[in-house]
This record gives structure tokens, sequence and C-alpha cells, in this order.
């Protein structure tokens, strides 16, 4: 084969190969984000992801319809400044290139003297710029780079211009730049949908939202008969958020009634306080799906479903939800609401949801000006001894949910002292972000204990927060999926109230008669939203809900025959004699200067090897 035979092969091989890997990037990765710019004109944006847990990778690409350089960084805020960048281009020759830099400031962020992004393709094609690159979650560049921590919520930062910087180090300002708040790390790849879906929506009938900052509406549904007749599985479910007032949406639950009579169940839609009581004890049932402000579709595994209707006896749901409307605005006409996805196969596992966390009510307290404060709430191994089966449950999803001082949650699990890793956590908590995550599945046994610990940030506020429904208030819990089904709709707790007394004698004994007469903390509103607080007023209140006894509460109002079923306590919380310590993973990694490289190389393999096989496609 002559020279220009050989080079017009060449040739023809890294342009079908450049193409094979242009059209062949969804496949590649696990996840997708069609991402919009604000700004008038801006390209297509698509950002795909792959995070592979065993190895701590996050495998990523960017394609845009431009031909210059594009950009993606991770960041705790929207803004520029302290963002993870990294940035690529491919030349006129077809070379590519990939920068790990750091924001400092508005300007051009600065080049990492450790590059921790690891290029694996550049292409340019049909007028698309294709940068695909790898870089471990903790690079342990604690100055240059953002740690990728699994439960957190981030803000994902992208950007672009079209012309190719002049050279390495010229780099042209942004055209279009954007943001949006993200969790990476707490989904799963869509299963395949049923082969005979059903499917059946909860939705609010043109209901007028009242001009009153929080309102909880309550709308029963009955079931239609061919699921009261035969039991049915959901499978996913997603809102159907009104455009018009999405905005005044926070949150959304549906229960599933048992032996509600339909004199009891029909015609409900008001004030959750208003509904017929019958009704408004489905709160207190069992819960089949929860949605907050910035969640989209949950799927449940290929392997697990939740059931409802046929022999459960099921005949209607109830809808909770919460319209926050700080402006007290009127004239808001809302018809959203939940849709579920149905089979009647059923799956390996029936699913169960249950809440566990702080009991909502005023002994839940957070101090103004406080940064943090810490509020735990518990569910001990009497409960877990009681209800769960001896191979335990295990937990594949979790939705942690605060109000709007929030700051962070974490779901522990202690075993017989020892604490373990958290099942979930999110250490930056966005009130505006909430979403059911799926985690890696994890078993809680009988006589294991499980923790909410919610941490507060509540500067600014010149007077405290209690517990209570609306959004200027606060809640600690941790909604948890699981398998096997089993009959506990919450656990939570409280610390009682003689517990404060002796916060109370040593910080202002003269109120020690009245807190002697109270019920709940509420119930001691004026002496509180008076008291100077400080910061070791602070720790010592903080120390009674985290250290003092609490009374327990777990267990369902009913098991689908309306009978009670209970497990209450008054007891301190799990004594852990070895807490749980986060691996320091720098210390333990081999920092040897070939394992990047080999990384980087196997990548390119890999690449290689793809095209080959694309290329016996077409010979």
């Amino acid at each position: 084969m002559g020279v220009f035979s050989t080079t017009v092969l060449l040739f023809s091989f890294g342009i079908m190969c450049a193409l094979a890997q242009l059209h062949d990037i969804p496949n590649r990765y696990d996840f997708s984000l069609n991402l919009e710019f604000e700004q008038p004109g801006a390209a297509t944006f698509k950002f795909f992801y792959t995070y592979d847990m065993d190895n701590q990778m996050l495998k990523m690409a960017v394609k845009v319809l431009s031909l210059g350089w594009v950009g993606i960084g991770f960041s705790r805020n929207q803004f520029m400044p302290d963002t993870d960048v990294a940035i690529g281009w491919v030349d006129d020759s077809g070379r590519g290139y990939l920068q790990d830099r750091y924001a400092y400031t508005r300007g051009l962020p600065r080049l990492d003297q450790k590059q921790n992004y690891t290029l694996i393709n550049a292409t340019e094609q049909d007028g698309y710029t294709v940068i695909e690159m790898e870089r471990p979650l903790e690079t342990c560049d604690s100055e240059d780079d953002f740690t990728l921590t699994v439960g957190d919520t981030i803000y994902l930062l992208y950007a672009y211009n079209s012309m190719d910087p002049t050279s390495e180090n010229d780099i042209p300002q942004h055209q279009y730049r954007q943001s949006m708040i993200i969790n990476l790390f707490g989904k799963i790849v869509e299963p395949p949908v049923p082969s005979n879906p059903e499917y059946l929506d909860i939705l609010a009938d043109n209901v007028a939202i009242p001009n009153s900052d929080t309102t909880y509406w309550c709308i029963t549904q009955r079931l239609p008969q061919n699921i009261i007749d035969e039991t049915h599985y959901i499978t996913a479910f997603e809102p159907i958020l009104d455009t018009d007032t999405s905005d005044h949406i926070h949150h959304m639950l549906v229960y599933k009634c048992a032996n509600l009579t339909n004199s009891a169940g029909a015609n409900n839609s008001d004030r959750c306080s208003n509904v017929h009581d019958e009704a408004s004890e489905c709160r207190n049932n069992l819960l089949i799906a929860g949605w907050a402000v910035g969640a989209s579709k949950f799927s449940f595994p290929e392997n697990v479903a939740y059931p409802i209707g046929g022999a459960r006896k099921d005949t209607y749901l109830l809808i909770e939800i919460h319209y926050d409307n700080p402006n007290r605005e009127s004239g808001n006409i809302d018809s959203s609401g939940v849709r579920f996805t149905l089979t009647t196969t059923p799956r390996e596992f029936n699913a169960g949801v249950s809440g566990v966390g702080a009991e909502v009510n005023t002994n839940l307290f957070v101090p103004p000006d406080a940064d943090p404060f810490t509020v735990f709430g518990y569910c001990p191994a009497g409960c877990t001894n009681r209800f769960f089966p001896a191979s335990g449950i295990t937990i594949f999803a979790n939705f942690l949910h605060s109000h709007t001082v929030g700051s962070a949650l974490i779901l522990r699990q202690v075993r017989n002292g020892v604490e373990l890793p958290p099942i979930d956590q999110n250490l930056y908590y966005d009130f505006n972000y909430q979403l059911a995550n799926h985690i890696t599945p994890r078993v809680v046994r009988p006589g294991d204990d499980l923790i909410v610990e919610c941490l507060y940030n509540s500067s600014g506020r010149s007077v405290g927060t209690f517990g209570g429904e609306s959004t200027i208030e606060e809640m600690c819990f941790s909604f948890i999926y699981y398998y096997p089904e089993v009959p506990i709709t919450y656990c939570l707790s409280h610390p009682i109230t003689n517990q404060f007394e002796g916060w109370v004698q040593q910080y202002a004994p003269e109120a020690l008669s009245q807190f002697r007469t109270i019920e709940m903390l509420g119930d001691a509103r004026d002496f509180l939203d008076n008291f100077q607080w400080t910061d070791q007023a602070n720790r010592d209140l903080e120390s009674v809900n985290i250290n003092g006894i609490h009374e327990i509460t777990c267990g369902s109002r009913t098991n689908g025959e309306g009978l009670e079923n209970y497990y209450v306590a008054n007891q301190r919380p799990p004594r852990i004699t070895l807490p749980y310590q986060q691996p320091d993973v720098c210390a333990a990694r081999n920092t040897g200067g070939d394992e990047d490289g080999g990384a980087a190389q196997l990548a390119y393999s890999i690449v290689a090897i793809t095209c080959l096989v694309m290329l016996a496609m077409f010979f």
C-alpha cells in the first residue's frame, strides 16, 4: 500500500472514529442533562456523566453546538468565585486540550499546579465540540479542587465561548454562563417501563390557593375499581406541576387510606384541618410518595415496587399539598398533583416508606442567630426490634427534609453501640432543592438504632424557630424507602419537656416555676423570645436535645384492619461506644506517579478499541 493510500486510510479512520464517538456519547454515560441559558441566542449545551463508586471516579462529557472552548464547574454557590473549573477545546489542527483551573475571583480561573482532570477525548464534528473527561471524587487538592461528596447538594456551572483560546494561557471570557443546583449521585439508571403500564393521577381540582403564607391542603380520591379489586404495584411516581402556580408548591405527600368509608372519603378538598376526621387520619397511615421542590421523577429499582389495592383494602388516596405563599397573593388557581406508573405484575420485593426523625412540635426549637445548632430525632432499638423482620430491612432510597434554616441532615445508624457509616447525608442542604435520593442499599437489622441529625443556621433571625408545619418553622425528617414492607409509618422522638428544667435553672432560675407548668417549649415563647442568648446557652440547650430523655413513638395508626399498632417509650439516646470516623482517603491513597497515567492510558485504550469495533461494522 502506498504512502498516499495509507494516509487516506488513516485520515478516514480518524473521521469515522470521531463520528462514532460523537454519536455514541449518550450510550456511554448513565445520565444526561440538557442545560439551558437565560441569555438569548445560546447554543445547546448537553452534560453527560457516570459515577463509578467502586473506583471513586466521575466520568463526564460536554457536547456544545459551538466550535470554541467549553467549561464545566462545581461550586457551593451559583457564582464564579470558589468554583472548581475544567476548560476544554479543540484547536484548528484537531488537537484537544483540557485544563484544571480554580476560580478565586470573577476573572479567568487560575491554572492548578496539579491537574486532576484527565482528558479522554476531544472532538469537533458537525458544528459540535465534545470534550470527554474524568476526575476523582476526592482529588486531595484541597486548595484548588472541589470534593464531590455523595449526598451533598452542589451547583453545576457551565459556560462556553464560540472562539478557541489563542494559547493555553490566553482564554477569552465566556460569552454564555449559567448555573443549576444538582445532586449528582442520587440517581439510578432508569429501569424499563413495565410492559403493561397503567397510570393514576391524583390532582388538585382548580384549588384557589389561600392568601395565607402557609397552607396544607388535603384532597381525597377514590381508587379506580380495578385497583380496588386487584393489587397493583407502583413502579414510579412524578410530579404534575401547574405552570402558573408551581412556585407556590413546596411539597406533596400521598398516603393510602385503609377502610375509609365513602361518606368520609368523598368530597374532601379543603385545608387539612377542615377535612373529615377519618380522612385526616390518613396522614398518619402509610405514605406512598413524597415530592418536594427541586425533585423530578422517582423510579423504584427493577426488583422493587410499592403494592396498593386488592386484598390490602385500600379504597382512597389522600394527597397533602403544602402551598407556600409568603406574599399572601390571591387569585392563584392550582391543578398540580402526582402521577403514578403501575403494573399488575408483582416484583421480587414490596416496598415501604416510613418517616424517621423529630416529632413536629414546639419542643423542636432553634435559638435565634445560631450557626450551627443541632437537633436529633431517634428511632431506637426497641422499635426496630418490634417491627423489623429477623433479616432486617434494606433501605434503597431516602428523602431528607427540613425547612428554611436547615443547613445539613445526616441519617445515622448504630449497631450494638458501634456507629456505622451514614446511611445518607446532605451536608449542604438547600430548602429549594429536595428530592428522594437513591443510595447504596443498606441493611438495618432488628436492634439497630437510627438517628436523624439536623443542623440549622438561624443567622439573621431575631427570635427562635419552633417546630411546625410552616416553612418559617422547622422540621427534621428522613423518609426512608425500603423493602420488605413492614407495618411502620413513622418512628419519631422529642425531648420530654421537664428535661429543659436544668437548663432554665442554670440560665434563668426566676422562670423555673413557669417552666414546671408548661407542656411544650412553645408555651414559653415570650420568655424564649426575650432571653439573652449566648453561644454557651445555645450549646447547653443543644445538649438537652442530644443527650436528654426522649419520648419515642413508632408504628402506624392502622395495620389494614383499623387496629392501632404502637411502640411508645421514654428513654435516653443510644449509647455510642465507637463513633464513626470518616476514613482519610488522601492519607491512604497511593500517590505513585503512574496511577493517573495508567487510568488515562486505559481510557485511551478503551476509546481506541471502541473505534476499531465501529470500523469493523463498516467493513
